[in-house]
């Protein structure tokens, strides 16, 4: 009877997990079917699978978004943000996690509450500094706005695991003569790898999702990037609907790469207690 009991709770967790599983990938089945037929079949049944793969939806959509320019210009402002919350976040963690004072637990309080702070009541500022820089609809502009609007969550990243790093090491070159920069340089930057990766992954699909923030500061001709090309074939009373789900595929497929590429690190980051205050 006891062993009976055991195995029917050890079917509801992997049942629980099943049907998680099953709602994660679900979407993603849809995405890549609904991207594979004419409207028609779409419309006449969206769940089942394409009588004839449609490949003409992806080179359809690929030419009407101009997928060179836009998927450029994610690249740049995704990588040029990954650049600047690596570098600056970990060097701002650096003092808070690693100088324990009032001041750096002020510091430290004032991050996390940007965290908290949604990014709607800060548009308009935003977007009065951008032109007031002369950097609104502009690459460099938009990068500033993710930075900014990342910096918490990274520095808050950074901090958690860098408390978790034995400060001996960091002593040890402090006593031979190393500057604190370069004991953060040398020392604990290359042991960051782990958490950088989870920095990475979290910022990137963020940034490389966000609509709203390009949308605001980046439009114009030849801007926009793959997540705003999907308007494109929005339209205010019709959607192409198998070259808006073909874009959403080929959105979707570098973050697939890279968190295919870094997924190692990604756990480790996580196990490491990357995401813990």
């Amino acid at each position: 009877m006891m062993s009976k009991f055991i195995k029917r709770h050890n079917i509801i967790p992997q049942l629980l997990i099943l049907i998680t599983i099953i709602f994660s990938i679900f979407p993603l089945y849809l995405m890549v079917v609904i991207s594979l037929k004419t409207d028609q079949e779409i419309l006449k049944s969206p769940f089942s699978l394409p009588h004839v793969l449609q490949w003409a939806n992806y080179i359809n959509a690929a030419i009407k978004m101009k997928i060179a320019t836009v998927f450029f210009n994610s690249v740049v402002i995704t990588g040029g943000a990954m650049v600047g919350l690596v570098f600056f976040g970990s060097m701002a963690a650096y003092p808070i996690a690693r100088i324990p004072s009032k001041i750096n637990n002020l510091v430290f309080l004032l991050f996390i509450s940007g965290i908290m702070m949604p990014f709607q009541s800060a548009m308009i500022p935003l977007y009065k500094v951008l032109k007031f820089l002369n950097v609104l609809n502009t690459i460099q502009g938009i990068i500033l706005v993710n930075c900014a609007t990342s910096m918490a969550f990274t520095i808050f990243l950074y901090v958690g695991f860098m408390k978790t790093i034995s400060r001996e090491l960091e002593e040890a070159a402090l006593i031979d003569g190393c500057s604190r920069f370069m004991a953060y340089w040398r020392i604990i930057f290359p042991l960051l790898k782990t958490i950088t990766a989870t920095v990475v992954i979290f910022n990137t699909m963020m940034i490389w999702n966000d609509f709203l923030k390009p949308l605001l500061f980046f439009s114009g001709l030849n801007k926009g990037t793959m997540t705003t090309a999907v308007y494109t074939f929005q339209t205010q009373y019709d959607a192409q609907w198998g070259y808006l789900f073909a874009t959403c595929t080929l959105s979707s497929l570098p973050l697939l790469i890279l968190y295919l590429a870094l997924q190692k690190h990604f756990i480790k980051g996580i196990a490491a207690g990357a995401v813990k205050g």
